[in-house]
């Protein structure tokens, strides 16, 4: 049984069907994407059902989900925070990056230590060949920057 929701807070329960329905898309376009580049589509039972040119759109179009996602994420989250503080000079900034905290490390913890056991443990498709790849580059920091983009 879902807790009840807070009469001050319930105007952050309202959802819009338009964007969510956006949003799932996007999901399923860069999930799409992801197992197209490991798995050609062309190459799969998908290419019995779906016309060629169907599939190269849908694998084709992770990176363009990508940002449309992000950019329905932003507005999401500027959305409750102007609902939640009124303004963003009121953002209690210590609050807002706790509760994104909660919500995005306990899946990144999660996936960096299953890929890490799948990798160590040597599965076959999850263990890392290249020489330019390591377990610990997805959490250094500075693995999204090279060193000549900071200065």
């Amino acid at each position: 049984m879902p807790l009840p929701i807070p009469i001050n807070m319930k105007h952050l329960a309202e959802r819009n069907g338009g964007i969510d329905i956006l949003r799932g898309l996007t999901v399923v376009l860069v999930v799409i994407h992801h197992m197209a580049l490991r798995i050609p589509l062309a190459q799969t039972g998908l290419a019995t059902i779906f016309p060629l040119w169907l599939l190269k759109v849908f694998s084709g179009n992770g990176r363009s989900a990508v940002t449309i996602f992000f950019v329905i994420s932003g507005f999401i989250i500027t959305s409750h925070t102007l609902k939640r503080w009124g303004t963003l000079s009121q953002l209690d900034w210590r609050n807002f990056y706790r509760r994104r905290a909660a919500r995005i490390l306990p899946c990144l913890v999660t996936l960096v230590v299953v890929l890490s056991v799948l990798d160590l443990t040597q599965v076959p498709d999850y263990t890392i060949e290249h020489t330019d790849q390591s377990v610990s580059s997805p959490s250094n920091p500075g693995c999204f920057w090279n060193a000549h983009e900071l200065v």
